[in-house]
């Protein structure tokens, strides 16, 4: 599916394009919103030249608008019946030239294209403008997710003993975050199972929780032998209070389109 207008084409990412999606999205994103991501480190190109590889075969599209150079993209997965929106963005030298509007139009396109019917993605509800956009085109709110950002140095430590950890496969997910900026492992406490994302050297993730408190789990990783860091990244579906180890808080509102796939 390949789309011009103004002056520009949207069209399928190539390979040699990773490098100027990167650096589009740490400009759109910017430090506040960047840090709750995978793309934390300069590595995470890898990750995005993988996408462009394998987008079409593993349900990754992954389009540009063009014209010399990038202007902006966005990329979608397909989830059953929906397409997901995972990032959409345009450099800030570019923004009010209706370029944001069409990769938008052409993502929902997309689905109709593959007979999905409904567009969903995640906003940061502090980003007003991109919420209001997205409401203005349709959208509508389904529910609210909360993340916090944790200084595990201002954690109390308690004690835990038992705590299982495969090393030889944590020190294959730390080499595969040393190639793509991003990794996970697993751990085991009392039979439960927790799994925990790694990100650009410094951030620990919470994937799955086995059933703990978040700060349990970060007790569980400050009383094991794992390299230390300084951050663990949490997700909660209630509310998260402002303690004194939080550092940053964001909420996350997961919003959806219904789409008329015979127009």
């Amino acid at each position: 599916m390949e789309l011009e207008q103004l002056n520009f084409i949207i069209k399928k990412a190539e390979i040699g394009e990773e490098n100027d999606i990167y650096k589009i999205l740490i400009d759109a994103f910017g430090n506040k919103y960047i840090r709750f991501t995978i793309f934390q480190s300069e590595k995470s190109v890898k990750y995005l030249r993988q996408i462009i590889i394998n987008q079409g075969n593993e349900n990754n599209f992954i389009f540009t608008a063009k014209r010399m150079e990038i202007l902006g993209f966005y990329y979608a997965v397909q989830r059953k019946d929906e397409l997901f929106l995972n990032y959409i963005a345009v450099h800030s030298k570019f923004i009010r030239q209706g370029i944001g509007q069409m990769l938008l139009d052409h993502y929902e396109n997309l689905a109709k294209f593959l007979n999905l019917n409904k567009c969903t993605l995640n906003v940061f509800e502090s980003n007003k403008k991109a919420m209001e956009w997205y409401i203005s085109n349709g959208y509508e709110i389904q529910k609210r997710t909360y993340l916090a950002r944790i200084n595990l140095e201002k954690i109390k430590i308690k004690l835990f003993n038992g705590i299982l950890i495969d090393k030889n496969a944590y020190l294959e997910a730390e080499k595969l975050e040393k190639e793509q900026g991003f990794s996970k492992f697993d751990l085991y406490y009392k039979k439960n199972h927790i799994q925990l994302g790694i990100i650009g050297g410094d951030t620990f993730k919470i994937l799955k929780d086995g059933g703990f408190s978040f700060d349990e789990v970060a007790c569980l990783i400050l009383n094991s032998w794992l390299p230390k860091r300084k951050w663990l990244l949490i997700t909660s579906e209630e509310e998260i209070n402002f303690l004194d180890y939080i550092e940053s808080k964001e909420n996350i509102l997961f919003i959806s389109k219904s789409i008329n796939i015979n127009k």
